[in-house]
């Protein structure tokens, strides 16, 4: 599968590359690069080393705290390493910049989903892996990066290499969750399993923190369950009344949806 021929937006301005999701550090590179393969970021990474400057790649630039920036240095924007390789029952092959629901639109196909995807599949492979990766079924499987079969990475010394559990096992295992401080992924050879076929999806209110959270650990850990995530918001005040007062909910199924061959999250 080739690219995405959809536009995505680029990053090709300084200022732009100089900000985040977190919009609170501020580092101006002093280029902006588009490459168009792990070659050219090889390049761009041994021009940026010979000229004692600091090297980021950025995929959707959803760090929070600068952490893709380079201040006076060189930001590569890998949106165009985006393409999408072969399909097999048990792997995927996908360039760092593609996003998440570029590959689950690509393996449901098959029938086929990663074992743990992030709750917002916007996010570029490369950039997940660097960090991790946490998602709704991280509590049973792990993180996302710990179901990479594979890695091509570009070294800071502009070196392209191969790595996995049996081929260079110690710069596959500092690059996955590296923070980008050993290189620069450019393709991932990510595990696959089957996808469900059918999903029900529930929705539950809980009046306060400590029952949300004791429920939720029998939902995790039930047999049936693939995925269990929470989220909490302040008290709502009641319309017409001051203070603290609030209107809130009691425990209770509000919602159920059954969906053909869509991943759990």
């Amino acid at each position: 599968m080739g690219p995405d021929p959809r536009p995505r937006p680029r990053v090709t301005t300084l200022a732009a590359a100089a900000d985040d999701l977190g919009h609170l550090v501020h580092q101006t590179p002093n280029a902006v690069l588009l490459p168009a393969s792990a070659h050219d970021v090889a390049a761009a990474v041994r021009r940026a080393a010979g000229q004692g400057r600091r090297f980021a790649a950025q995929g959707r630039r959803h760090s929070v705290f600068g952490r893709a920036q380079a201040r006076d240095g060189v930001v590569a924007d890998m949106g165009r390493l985006r393409t999408l390789h072969a399909v097999q029952r048990d792997r995927v092959v996908v360039d760092a910049g593609a996003t998440w629901r570029e590959v689950v639109a690509a393996t449901l196909s098959h029938g086929r989903t990663p074992p743990v995807l992030a709750d917002y599949l916007d996010l570029s492979v490369g950039g997940t892996l660097a960090v991790g990766g946490v998602g709704s079924a991280t509590s049973r499987l792990g993180v996302m990066s710990d179901h990479v079969l594979e890695l091509e990475v570009v070294t800071g010394q502009g070196e392209q290499v191969i790595c996995s559990p049996d081929r260079h096992p110690s710069l596959f295992d500092a690059v996955r969750a590296g923070l980008g401080q050993v290189g620069v992924i450019t393709r991932a050879t990510l595990r696959l399993v089957p996808a469900p076929r059918l999903v029900r999806r529930f929705l539950l209110f809980y009046p306060d923190l400590a029952t949300m959270l004791a429920t939720s650990g029998c939902w995790s850990t039930s047999p049936g369950s693939r995925a269990c995530r929470g989220r909490c918001w302040p008290p709502q005040p009641v319309a017409g009344r001051s203070g603290s007062t609030s209107q809130r909910r009691s425990p209770g199924t509000t919602g159920r949806r059954s969906a053909p061959r869509r991943p759990v999250r």
